[in-house]
């Protein structure tokens, strides 16, 4: 393992107001086996005047590789319990509001929670946007001469600012960045795009291929939530078999958690949902979404505790880009022949009777069943719901009896509005 760091941005100060001179703290961080690039290990407590030369480039960009990794975590939790991945089944009041849909702009623990808690959400997106820009800004205003792999390491920092404002933009119901106005979703995305883009040609021109891909799966991801469809399917043809881009996850720090993995099985404060019990294709069970159903109580003592078994440990690590996503978006972009193409050919991996229906059948079983159990858990659904519409869950709860509320997308804080003077009054 090694030791990696984390510089942490002043929380929301990132996301309401342009970067001011920044503390930077280092805590220990283990990315795995991240490659050359950004084997770093530095730890410690440091100035910002301390670590402005070119030779702590790996270190920031490693830094916000490390910051995305923790709120993808984060991420993926909170929004598999808004859709209808999971359930919670805890007394964790927080979290509770995620469930049942009630956070609202007033939310504090949703606005100002940092990594380490499960329900930070906002600051730490911005923590992890504004770390990647920075870095990309810091080794671009380097040398050659002073950074080894800066071009390397600038496609590095490109493509997780590109995943940073993919979630922004895919999550929330508007972003303002650096103090700025209100954005809508698709201004967001649009700067995923202009990150993935530069990614894709910086990790091109290095050999790169990791990198390029990562950027591609993106880039193909935000063209698909932008409509332009033929950009999307472009992208996700040059993605090769067998390509994966993984989250790293370990035991040691709870910012590295699997919090899936930690809140599901290990503290049953969540219960995988109905809609996603005993999925079977052609009357086979689907093995993509494989469960455990305990015959057990979850920590409410009312949810029935059903466990998956995608993670295993802390230490899982999740899935951020793949060859299946990206033929899952080929698919969807081109319809016809090729959406029929790939339900099979994903079927056929999985072990599962192909699909006998027509090509329109199968778009349409492409978008509503094969993206929920290829990608189950992986922090896509509820993107999903919301552009194709759905449905998010309503009613009552069908265990702990409570209402859901209406929130569908993250809001604009509350500590954002008013602190920000191009949002005050909103």
């Amino acid at each position: 393992m090694l030791g990696i760091s984390l510089i942490k941005a002043g929380a929301a100060r990132a996301g309401r107001r342009a970067a001011s001179p920044l503390t930077v703290v280092l805590a220990s961080f283990g990315l795995g086996a991240c490659g050359d690039v950004l084997d770093v290990s530095l730890p410690g407590e440091l100035q910002e005047e301390s670590a402005r030369g070119p030779e702590f480039a790996e270190l920031f960009v490693t830094s916000a590789v490390g910051a995305f990794e923790c709120v993808f975590g984060n991420y993926a939790l909170v929004t598999g319990n808004i859709v209808d991945e999971m359930y919670d089944s805890g007394s964790l009041e927080n979290f509770i509001h995620y469930d049942q849909r009630t956070f609202t702009k007033d939310y504090g623990a949703y606005a100002t929670a940092a990594c380490t808690s499960v329900w930070g959400i906002y600051t730490p997106l911005h923590q992890a946007r504004f770390l990647a820009d920075d870095a990309f800004r810091r080794v671009k205003e380097a040398t050659d001469a002073q950074v080894a792999n800066r071009n390397r390491l600038m496609g590095t920092a490109a493509a997780y600012a590109g995943y940073s404002y993919t979630l922004m933009g895919e999550g929330m119901c508007e972003a303002a960045i650096d103090g700025g106005p209100a954005l809508k979703p698709k201004d967001v995305l649009a700067l995923a795009e202009q990150r993935f883009t530069t990614a894709i040609d910086l990790a091109t021109q290095t050999g790169d291929a990791a990198t390029a891909n990562m950027a591609r799966v993106g880039r193909a991801r935000v063209r698909l939530d932008l409509a332009n469809k033929a950009g999307a399917a472009a992208d996700a043809r040059l993605v090769p078999r067998g390509f994966v881009k993984l989250v790293t996850r370990e035991s040691a720090n709870n910012t590295r958690w699997n919090k899936i993995y930690r809140y599901n099985a290990q503290e049953r404060q969540t219960s995988i949902a109905v809609e996603f019990w005993n999925l079977t294709e052609g009357g086979v069970p689907d093995p993509r979404v494989d469960l455990n159903y305990t015959g057990t109580v979850a920590f409410d003592g009312r949810t029935k505790l059903v466990v998956a078994r995608k993670f295993t440990a802390l230490e899982s690590p999740m899935r951020l880009a793949t060859y299946e996503e990206a033929r899952l978006i080929q698919g969807e972009a081109e319809g016809g022949q090729t959406a029929l193409d790939v339900v099979n050919e994903l079927h056929a991996a999985a072990k599962v009777p192909a699909f006998t229906g027509s090509t329109a059948a199968a778009l349409d079983h492409l978008i509503k069943e094969e993206r929920r159990r290829v990608l189950f858990l992986e922090g896509h659904r509820m993107n999903d719901v919301i552009r194709h519409n759905l449905g998010f869950p309503s009613g009552r709860h069908p265990f702990n009896e409570r209402f859901y509320g209406n929130s569908t997308c993250f809001p604009l804080p509350s500590v954002e509005i008013n602190n920000n003077p191009n949002l005050r009054g909103s």
